[in-house]
């Protein structure tokens, strides 16, 4: 596999990246072998374990120093090897009783998700009683890494009780070019009082760490405060009990070794093996001197002993068990123990069973001299047997790094499907997929698991590359005829396929495989290959084949699996996919249920932020289609909050778009636009649907505004995208936004040729939601065409669907196109409740153009024909203590006035006369505030340029719909006769008749500024009055002409032709009696006036009388 190369270019999916699991193959054991808990911990707990180190010669200077330097929060100590620097830092916690954490910084660190691997380790073992982990460093932080990094380490400080130190040993062993120094610098730039931080290396602060010296939060302690001085030298020699020396000779031993301590105690163990004197002693540097002595005092020892240590060098750590497993030494127990009391270069960590750990500079002496002295068979053997002894004891990165030296590929293909799934849970693909890229090429033929683990570690960086790793995988698994593996690989290509968001026409091959696969296995090996498999088909027909047969029954099934795990991961996983179907469906209600039942899921403990994220993104998809916007912008806020917090930015751009539905909907234009900015500024040019997402969205915007170009070019570009990615349900949503705007541009057959192909895709998925969106977009296109009778056919139809479904919102949503239509379909009186309360809940507004219905749920109705009333949100408004009667007569007076731009001069001469100018004006400024307060809708009444108008779109008066209706009667009959007006005209008729209740503002008869409008309507009903019945009488209509005649003397009863027409009437009917008493009233009600009956009137009654027909003397007229 070493001709694989990784991706040039660091990746990652805005869509949710989670480990892959892999479960108990046919052919292999895939779990971890049966290791007891203490044994599988060794490795983790040497590794964060403080060494115990005894008979320390007490260095009074440096232990106060390092007091002092205390004083800031971190501690740089720097000397060469065998200084006694951790000695040192032992001490000084010691004399303080300070509490530690004991991190031992070597090579693997240089993969930082294996530093926080680790340290999350110290952590709980540095306060065990917190029970939440420190987050592990998974891919979807990555993006992030510096927000992470930091919230690690504020978190990591605030579990522990102050005073605490924190220790990082042999910090030079991370290679200098790693990001490791980057981690390092923010972790300590935030250390709080009451800790330190001290970091022990044999050279100095790398580059990164410039700000944190500059800013005075670093102390040093170096070779020169380091370095033992004379007094302390005799007293290292005094505790190693060795013979007395003159001070001649001491001093020639410190100025040789210049108060190195790993020096003193190598010249010392010479001079008592050899006796020789320090003056025949070269001068070498520090690392030749060690290896010198080393080698002397080597080759003096016994053969047991030094077979014991050259073996047993090539473990970073053993307990004494391993020590003699590995190297057969009954006596594995004596030595160690010995050469750490004697301080030979031994250190012990204390734990349940210690581990002893050469130093550095003694193990390399030990493994070169290994190499030098050992045969090659037996250093071999001696390696295969020290990674085994590490791989079973738990300890994985040494165990595999043996492994790779040796060539042992076998045990390492075995070892990495032991940890793979654990190491890429813990973010540790660095680590993993350099393991898996050092097998020789055509390895991974024989050994499938490599191609998958390899896809599974590129799948968050480079889902392309990703890809051809699963594919093959796929290819080698179907080979060795192993099921597990060919469904976890298939699992693995949809979902690369996913997160690479572009391309997803190459799924078509894969439903075949599936299929074929199925066939050959049709019961899956594991539930927990079930599981993945299953949630990864259905998210790959969701997108590319919604329209597939078996979509519902993967549903079915994934439901099923969801109400049968308990992982609440898995569970919001799969409910995330499952809430997104159901939403592209239209099936709102099922949704609800699915989100109320996962609630408790989302406050499990340790759900990956991912997770989270990829559930609020469906949260907010459901507030917005629901048209709960502040729910919607809630739930975004609070997750860019957490991506912010967390350093998980992989879901910002899909919860900017859910704001841009949000806001967009919503009618806030402004904030879509500055949003649509923001999401611009994260695409990737890489990625097909996200930008095809962003041209949808600009569309609307410029849709909403009207600039119907634009929105054009952006919709004809998303259209492309989706076609080109192969995502249906977008291709869905992209045709009908193209229908929208060529309606609006009048290109109606084109328009409805988008609709078509929009219907075609929405149907084979069964989408309520595509269907409803057609049928809208029909019903306004006939609408357009002047088609009533297919617009009020479709209008029925959708909005019985709408009904069904709770519909609410969809994308592209456009208020005026909605408001016409609902207009419409009140009109026709088509599903009025529910259309209604469509209008109510998305506040929309009728059209200037459009008729005034009563019917539409206006936020304010007033009523003044024979009544003062006011209705607000179809509730009548009772007023309750003392009513304010000025704001009601300002009120009044504007709608008296016409209601449309009146100036504020003349209200304020009808209704305050007396009053000074600017009191007058005062008066009209406070009572016009008290109006609103009362009407509790800002928007009813606009006050600018000295003008005031009452807004029709937000109130309906009687007396307005009543002077309109008359005003359009009286045009489409000017001049027609009776048999000359249309059908419809009764039903023109009778609306005019049930609005006109009464005089205008009856109750007001001392308002001078009523009388006008009130004397007018009153002219209009009558006339209004006369045409209606004179249209009943001509079409014999009888009854309803008495009807109109008798309401029209009732609203004046002096009206003489209404006493003639009602006395035809009644004849007409044989009522001769009502007939004569017609007559009899209108005598009666004219001579209150002292006026007397007219001629024709008088000869009606004789006629009557006379049994004649009436008609001759007054016809219809």
């Amino acid at each position: 596999m070493k001709n694989s190369k990784s991706g040039s270019s660091f990746h990652t999916s805005e869509k949710p990246v989670t480990a892959i699991s892999i479960p108990s193959g046919q052919n292999f054991n895939w779990r971890r072998p049966n290791i007891s808990f203490m044994t599988r911990k060794i490795g983790t707990i040497a590794k964060i374990t403080r060494p115990r180190i005894t008979g320390i010669v007490q260095r009074g200077r440096l232990i106060r120093l390092l007091d002092h330097c205390a004083k800031r929060p971190i501690i740089w100590v720097s000397a060469p090897a065998g200084s006694g620097k951790s000695t040192l830092v032992t001490s000084y916690l010691d004399e303080y009783k300070l509490p530690c954490l004991w991190y031992q910084v070597d090579e693997g660190d240089a993969d930082i998700a294996t530093f926080f691997y680790y340290m999350g380790l110290a952590a709980k073992k540095a306060s065990p009683r917190n029970r939440r982990s420190l987050p592990l460093l998974t891919p979807e932080y990555l993006q992030g890494i510096t927000t992470f990094t930091r919230r690690f380490f504020e978190n990591l400080y605030g579990r522990l009780k102050r005073p605490f130190v924190l220790v990082f040993d042999d910090y030079q062993d991370v290679p200098p070019d790693s990001g490791f120094h980057e981690i390092m610098r923010e972790g300590l730039s935030s250390v709080p009082d009451g800790i330190n931080i001290i970091i022990i290396s044999r050279g100095g602060p790398p580059p990164v760490f410039a700000r944190l010296r500059a800013s005075n939060r670093m102390s040093f302690i170096g070779w020169e405060e380091i370095r033992l001085d004379f007094e302390e030298t005799k007293a290292l020699i005094l505790k190693q009990k060795q013979r007395q020396f003159s001070d001649e000779v001491l001093t020639d031993l410190y100025s040789r070794t210049e108060g190195w301590a790993a020096g003193i105690v190598l010249m010392l163990e010479r001079m008592r093996t050899d006796e020789k004197d320090p003056a025949t002693l070269h001068d070498p540097t520090h690392d030749e001197i060690f290896h010198y002595f080393a080698a002397e005092l080597f080759d003096k020892t016994g053969n047991r002993v030094q077979e014991f240590l050259l073996a047993s060098a090539l473990m970073p750590g053993m307990t004494a068990e391993e020590a003699q497993e590995l190297t057969g030494n009954n006596a594995s127990a004596a030595i160690l123990a010995a050469l750490n009391r004697n301080h030979f270069f031994t250190e012990r960590h204390c734990t349940a069973n210690p581990v002893f750990k050469y130093h550095p500079l003694f193990r390399e002496f030990l493994l070169a001299r290994a190499e030098d002295t050992l045969p090659a068979a037996q250093m071999l053997e001696l390696r295969r047997n020290a990674a085994a002894l590490l791989e079973r004891s738990g300890r994985i990165e040494p165990a595999a790094e043996l492994m790779c030296k040796i060539g042992d590929w076998n045990a390492l293909a075995r070892l990495i499907n032991t940890c793979a799934h654990d190491f890429i849970a813990q973010g540790r693909n660095q680590t993993l997929e350099g393991w898996l890229r050092s097998f020789p090429e055509g390895f991974a033929e024989h050994f499938p698991w490599l191609e998958y683990w390899l896809g599974a570690c590129r799948l968050p960086f480079n889902p392309l590359e990703s890809q051809r790793h699963f594919e093959r995988a796929f290819e080698l698994f179907g080979k060795e005829n192993n099921p597990s593996g060919q469904f976890l690989a298939w699992a693995g290509k949809a979902d690369s396929i996913y997160y690479a968001w572009s391309d997803f026409t190459s799924l078509d091959r894969w439903f075949v495989l599936l299929d074929e696969l199925l066939q050959r296995q049709p019961v899956f090996p594991s539930v927990e290959i079930e599981v993945i498999v299953s949630n990864s088909v259905f998210g790959a027909l969701l997108y590319r084949n919604p329209e597939h047969a078996k979509l519902v029954f993967w549903e079915a099934r994934l439901d099923k699996l969801l109400h049968t795990i308990t992982d609440s991961r898995l569970r919001m996983t799969m409910g995330s996919n499952l809430v997104n179907y159901y939403l592209w469906v239209g099936d709102f209600a099922k949704a609800a249920r699915l989100i109320d039942t996962l609630r408790a899921s989302v406050h499990a403990r340790d759900i990956p932020p991912l997770v989270l994220m990829m559930w609020n993104s469906m949260g907010a998809i459901f507030h917005w289609n629901v048209c709960d916007f502040e729910g919607c912008r809630r739930t975004v806020a609070e997750s860019l909050k957490t991506a912010e917090t967390m350093g998980v930015h992989l879901f910002d751009m899909i919860m900017l778009s859910h704001a841009t539905y949000g806001a967009l909907s919503a009618g806030e234009l402004s904030s879509g636009a500055d949003l649509l900015d923001q999401i611009k500024s994260l695409m990737s040019c890489a990625r097909w649907v996200d930008i095809a997402h962003y041209q949808y969205l600009a569309g609307w915007e410029a849709a909403l505004r009207e600039d119907f170009p634009r929105a054009l070019d952006h919709a004809q570009v998303s259209l492309s995208l989706t076609e080109k990615s192969g995502v249906l349900f977008p291709q869905a949503l992209s045709h009908a936004a193209l229908a929208q705007l060529l309606i609006s541009l009048k290109q109606y057959h084109e328009a409805s040729r988008s609709i078509l192909m929009a219907r075609h895709i929405g149907q084979g998925m069964k989408s309520s939601l595509i269907e409803m969106i057609c049928l809208l977009s029909e019903a306004r296109l006939a609408l357009d065409q002047n088609d009533e009778i297919k617009c009020l056919v479709t209008l029925r139809e959708a909005f019985a669907l709408g009904k069904s479904q709770g519909h609410l919102n969809h994308p592209w949503w456009q208020p005026k196109v909605m408001a016409r239509l609902c207009a419409k379909a009140l009109e026709a009186g088509i599903e009025v409740e529910y259309v209604q309360g469509l209008v109510l809940k998305r506040q929309l507004l009728p059209s200037s153009t459009s008729v005034p219905l009563e019917n539409w749920p206006w936020p304010l109705k007033i009523y003044t024909l024979g009544r003062f009333e006011l209705v607000k949100y179809g509730e009548p408004v009772r007023f309750s203590g003392k009513v304010q009667q000025k704001p009601l007569a300002l009120l009044k007076a504007l709608i008296s006035l016409g209601g449309r731009e009146v100036a504020v001069e003349k209200l304020v001469d009808l209704l305050w006369p007396d009053a000074d100018g600017d009191v007058a004006h005062q008066s009209f400024t406070t009572n016009l505030h008290r109006l609103r307060r009362l009407l509790d809708n800002d928007k009813v009444i606009r006050s600018n340029d000295g003008k005031v108008t009452l807004d029709a779109r937000y109130c309906w008066t009687d007396a307005w719909e009543f002077e309109r209706f008359a005003g359009a009667v009286e045009t489409d009959w000017n001049g027609k006769l009776p048999q000359e007006l249309p059908l419809q005209a009764a039903k023109q008729i009778k609306k005019g008749m049930d609005l006109y209740n009464g005089h205008f503002l009856s109750g007001e008869p001392g308002s001078p500024w009523a009388v006008s409008m009130r004397e007018r309507l009153r002219s209009k009903a009558l006339r209004l009055i006369g045409k209606a019945g004179a249209y009943h009488e001509y079409h014999g209509e009888w009854a309803t002409a008495v009807e109109c005649y008798m309401k029209g003397l009732a609203i004046d009863d002096h009206i003489e032709e209404f006493y003639q027409r009602l006395m035809i009437c009644h004849h007409r009917q044989g009522k001769q009696g009502e007939a004569l008493a017609a007559y009899a009233r209108c005598r009666k009600i004219l001579a209150t006036i002292g006026g007397k009956s007219s001629e024709r009137t008088r000869s009606i009654h004789e006629a009557l009388l006379d049994r004649r027909d009436p008609e001759i003397l007054a016809p219809v007229p």
